[in-house]
């Protein structure tokens, strides 16, 4: 899993993501925003990423976030992918 930052400059977290997703067995790319407008939904998914989520305003909501998110994507893994890893 790649945790990203909606807030790289430059539109680098959409670029990062875009990258990432386009590498053979690339990582699950989650994307972190502190507002609804810093990154578009729509184009984060379009990019490649799974998750686009609200960012954790302490250390032990980051690590509930992202329990969450790695559960989510646990439970969407196709059944081929899991036996190959």
């Amino acid at each position: 899993v790649v945790l990203l930052d909606a807030e790289m400059p430059n539109g680098g977290a959409l670029a990062a993501t875009r990258s990432i997703a386009s590498s053979e067995r690339a990582p699950r790319v989650l994307i972190l925003t502190g507002g609804g407008d810093d990154l578009d939904v729509v184009e984060a998914h379009d990019a490649g990423a799974v998750a686009f989520l609200r960012r954790p305003r302490s250390a032990a909501d980051l690590l509930e976030t992202l329990e969450l998110a790695t559960a989510l994507i646990a439970a969407t893994v196709p059944r081929n992918e899991e036996e190959d890893a």
